[in-house]
Parts: C-alpha cells; sequence; structure tokens
C-alpha cells in the first residue's frame, strides 16, 4: 500500500505531519482541510518488509469555500417581545462573508422559520410571544453557499401582562346584599406569563368607574368571589383583570347586576266599579307595609 503525508508545515519533520493509509490504490482524498491553504503532500510506498522512500514534496492550494461555523452564539439581551443575538464571525470565511441565514422555532407552534440578515455580528428578532421558549442557530454565507450551522440555543422571552382578561365571567345576585362572581383565567395564548392574581372591580352603577372598589384576589387558582354588603334593590357594574408578575393586564367590560328587593312580597288587586265603567289595579307591596283595615 501508500502512506500519504500532508502539511501546511513543511519545515517539520515529516513524522510530524499528518498521514492517512491508502491500501494498494493510486487514488485518495484529502478531507477536513482549510480553505484557501497552500498544503505540502509527499506520498511513501511500503511492502510486507517495509516502507520505501518518500516522494518528493508537491505543494496544493485549496480553494476558498463555504464559509466555517460562527462561534459563541448567545442571547445578549432578552425583552418580551425580542431576542438580542451576538456571536463571533467564522476562523474560515472561506470567500468573503455576505450575509447570515438565521434560524428558529419555539416551544408552541414547533414551526421552522428561517431568515437572512446582514452581515455582522449581532441581530435582534423581533415581534416574538412573550414567555416563549426559542430555539435559534445561524450559518454564515458566502458566494459559494451557507456554511456550517452552529448548535441551536435555547431563549426564553420574558413575562409579560396578559393580554386577555379572565374568561367566561359570570356575575349574578346572590340575594339583597351581594353578587357572586365566577371565571376562568385568560386564554392561554393570551396570559404571557404565570398568573399570580386577579381584580374584582364594582361600583354603584350611577357612580363612575374612579370611584369602583378594588379587591385583589392573590389565589391564581381561586374561581369565584362573593362581594358582600351592597346596597339593596341597586344596579351594579362589575369587571375583572388577571395580573402576572409584571403588572395589570387587560380590563374585562362591566356587566350590570341589580341586587334583590328585600322581605316578602303578595300580590294585591283593587277591583271597582264607577258609573257603567270596571276597574281593575294589581299592585305588589312588602308585607311589612301591607295594613288591613277592618
Amino acid at each position: 500500500g501508500y502512506k500519504l503525508f500532508y502539511t501546511v508545515n513543511p519545515s517539520l519533520p515529516i513524522q510530524s505531519w499528518k498521514s492517512q493509509h491508502v491500501q494498494d490504490n493510486k487514488l485518495t482524498t484529502i478531507s477536513d482541510l482549510t480553505p484557501h491553504t497552500i498544503y505540502t503532500i509527499r506520498v511513501q510506498a511500503y511492502t510486507g518488509i517495509g516502507p520505501g522512500p518518500p516522494s518528493d514534496p508537491v505543494k496544493v492550494k485549496t480553494q476558498q469555500g463555504v464559509p466555517s461555523q460562527p462561534t459563541n452564539l448567545h442571547p445578549s439581551r432578552v425583552t418580551a417581545t425580542s431576542i438580542e443575538l451576538s456571536w463571533t464571525r467564522p476562523s474560515h470565511q472561506g470567500e468573503n462573508i455576505i450575509s447570515y441565514e438565521l434560524y428558529w422555532n419555539d416551544s408552541k407552534t414547533q414551526e421552522k422559520n428561517q431568515r437572512n440578515i446582514p452581515e455582522g455580528e449581532s441581530y435582534t428578532l423581533e415581534d416574538l410571544h412573550p414567555n416563549t421558549v426559542y430555539n435559534l442557530w445561524l450559518a454564515a454565507r458566502s458566494q459559494r453557499g451557507e456554511g456550517a450551522e452552529t448548535a441551536p440555543i435555547s431563549v426564553r422571552t420574558d413575562q409579560h401582562t396578559p393580554g386577555a382578561p379572565p374568561s367566561n365571567i359570570h356575575a349574578v345576585t346572590e340575594d339583597s346584599e351581594s353578587i357572586r362572581v365566577d371565571w376562568e383565567p385568560p386564554p392561554e395564548d393570551k396570559q404571557h406569563g404565570d398568573i399570580t392574581y386577579y381584580k374584582l372591580f364594582y361600583v354603584n352603577n350611577s357612580r363612575p368607574d374612579t370611584d369602583a372598589s378594588v379587591i385583589t384576589i392573590s389565589d391564581p387558582n381561586k374561581r369565584e368571589y362573593l362581594i358582600q354588603n351592597l346596597l339593596k334593590w341597586t344596579e351594579y357594574r362589575v369587571w375583572m383583570l388577571a395580573g402576572t408578575i409584571v403588572g395589570d393586564g387587560v380590563k374585562s367590560d362591566p356587566q350590570l347586576v341589580r341586587t334583590d328587593e328585600d322581605g316578602t312580597y303578595i300580590l294585591v288587586s283593587f277591583a271597582w266599579k264607577y258609573g257603567d265603567k270596571a276597574f281593575l289595579n294589581v299592585r305588589y307591596f312588602h308585607i311589612y307595609s301591607v295594613r288591613f283595615a277592618g
């Protein structure tokens, strides 16, 4: 067979050169070389007794190829809706780098996205979803094509305030002095983080929103609340919001609820005749306010 020696520093002794064996063949390929680099090559034949003398050296220059892999890809700044990425240029740029290809997907849709971005060492990806894990990777591009991609990195965007109010809010009269409210969390894709509290607002419908009483419900697993000590037979506006560690989310539309009247009622009808006309009057009365004459 043959033994092939190659190096970029021919001043070294041949025993220090890189080498590969070739089994009884006169053709082979040397791989994993550096682009745009001069290599010195010598070939040595051998038999079962041992190797012969190496050939005279031959110099070959590799062509410029696609760029090698960028390094040190990392997030330099993260917000609820953006990720700023930084990296180091490839050590072997081939023919000059003209741009980069940025790839990403998110933990919710798993849909692969790709964007050609300008040549440089940083880029900010915007219009992202809050509190979402993104997998991102990068490759450099030259005139000859796209180079090796970096390994993916995972980055979670920051939490944000909820983008929707609690859902399925129902406010109903419990009795003459209380209203019961029940609800569900905001839709999952609108929570934008971990729901940590709810706020319940209520106010006499004759008053402005600024006069509303606010009840903070610190248990995010709670799903109902009884508003008490209200005025009897009074109309109230009731609305809610959900919050994360960042702050309050979107308020719901108000619901109108009237507390009950108090006491027990009877239906009383009065009939009389005046001339040739008959009259009928029907009224509700509180029992405690009706007096019957003998």
